[in-house]
């Protein structure tokens, strides 16, 4: 898994140099700064609130299928989330490397996984926190302590 640990270091370097990460489809900034926050338009809330009325989620909190995971300015693919009755289990660049582990999602939206995601919390990688979207989710991690925060975006397919 060395390599994709090196991997998701590159890519952070890749889109640190590239400026902020832009996420395809979300039209904004993944930093989530409080001004981002208090400059939210009327549609973002919107969206926001569509994402916690929705009912299609499956047991865990997110619809069962397959998610198409990437990120940066031009999305570089990163892999698949598969989502079945609740559990999850992520395939980097689409390889199966482990089984299926239960997730969760709090009121507000947060995931919390009940395994890893092999190459982007391999130490001293790890994830700052993960969202559900109108889209699927976003994990944000980051591959440094001194690196930028990035983040992947998965869609169901």
């Amino acid at each position: 898994m060395q390599g994709l640990a090196g991997a998701a270091r590159a890519f952070a370097v890749l889109t640190a140099a590239a400026g902020a990460v832009w996420l395809s489809g979300c039209g904004r900034n993944p930093a989530n700064t409080a001004a981002d926050s208090a400059a939210a338009t009327p549609q973002d809330q919107t969206q926001t609130q569509t994402v916690a009325a929705a009912d299609d989620s499956g047991a865990g909190g997110l619809a069962d299928g397959s998610y198409d995971c990437g990120g940066g300015y031009t999305y570089h693919a990163m892999g698949n989330v598969d989502i079945k009755g609740g559990q999850f289990r992520w395939r980097p660049y689409g390889e199966v490397t482990d089984g299926f582990a239960s997730y969760s999602v709090d009121g507000s939206g947060a995931i919390h996984w009940g395994a890893r995601f092999a190459g982007l919390d391999d130490p001293p990688a790890h994830i700052v926190d993960s969202t559900k979207e109108s889209f699927g989710f976003n994990v944000r991690y980051q591959a440094t302590p001194d690196s930028l925060i990035d983040t992947m975006s998965c869609h169901r397919m």
